[in-house]
């Protein structure tokens, strides 16, 4: 019964008055650009997310998946989980089903590592929530593969940052919350 406005992760059912924050749609097609800077060969990318419960990590994953395999899933937003749970291949680029921690850095850490053992010519991590890429670092880094497994993140983590400044993670997208508080 009255107004709703949802900044950050939107909430397209609520009955909302409008959205304000990123297009993440776009967002996860930045990833694939980053992706495909970072490996201009192809390969194995697996995909790491908090939850997939919330909007803003699906139509991340589906931005990702689109543009890197250059296809279009014309899908209602209500079937994108279920479209997302199967590695989908193109002609240069696989991406593995996407791997959910719950916001567990722990568990977070524990996919990593389980990707890494399960697809050992995985090219490259992609983090969707800020706690997924130092994850992803983490894992590379016990698994000693800091070099072979590029890692593309999202948000301004103090350990993401570290980690670009280090050469170790490739790159990350960011968002603009001042901006979202401000048009709220």
């Amino acid at each position: 019964k009255v107004n709703l406005i949802t900044n950050d992760s939107d909430a397209p059912t609520s009955g909302r008055l409008c959205y304000i924050g990123t297009n993440n749609l776009q967002a996860g097609a930045l990833c694939a650009d980053l992706v495909r800077k970072a490996l201009p060969d192809g390969g194995k990318v697996a995909v790491f997310v908090g939850s997939l419960q919330k909007n803003n990590a699906q139509l991340r994953c589906l931005g990702l998946v689109e543009d890197l395999l250059d296809v279009r899933l014309d899908i209602d937003e209500k079937e994108i989980v279920k479209e997302l749970s199967q590695d989908r291949a193109g002609e240069k680029y696989t991406v593995l089903v996407p791997q959910v921690d719950d916001q567990d850095p722990e568990k977070a850490k524990a996919n990593a590592l389980a990707v890494i053992k399960e697809h050992p010519d995985v090219a490259c991590m992609v983090g969707l929530f800020a706690g997924n890429g130092p994850a992803c670092l983490e894992a590379v880094k016990e698994a000693g593969k800091e070099g072979e497994i590029k890692i593309v993140a999202f948000d301004d983590h103090p350990a993401t940052i570290a980690g670009i400044e280090e050469g170790d993670i490739y790159g990350t997208i960011l968002q603009a919350p001042y901006d979202y508080g401000f048009e709220s």
